[in-house]
């Protein structure tokens, strides 16, 4: 678990949750990808990239 001192601001409450509880939290779009991000060893990177000016993203 996290430990530490958080600040809330006007954009909303801040707090500590556990790994296992934010599937069941509201998450920004996309925050699931990044996530990935952070706990597989085999990816390391998010890349966005731009097709028919549409946003794409690939895991790497």
């Amino acid at each position: 678990m996290g430990s530490g001192i958080i600040t809330s601001s006007d954009e909303g409450d801040v707090y500590w949750v556990k790994l296992e509880e934010l599937k069941d939290k509201k998450l920004a779009d996309g925050m699931d990808r990044m996530l990935r991000v952070f706990l597989e060893e085999d990816i390391s990177e998010q890349y966005w990239y731009k097709v028919d000016g549409l946003w794409k993203d690939e895991l790497k």
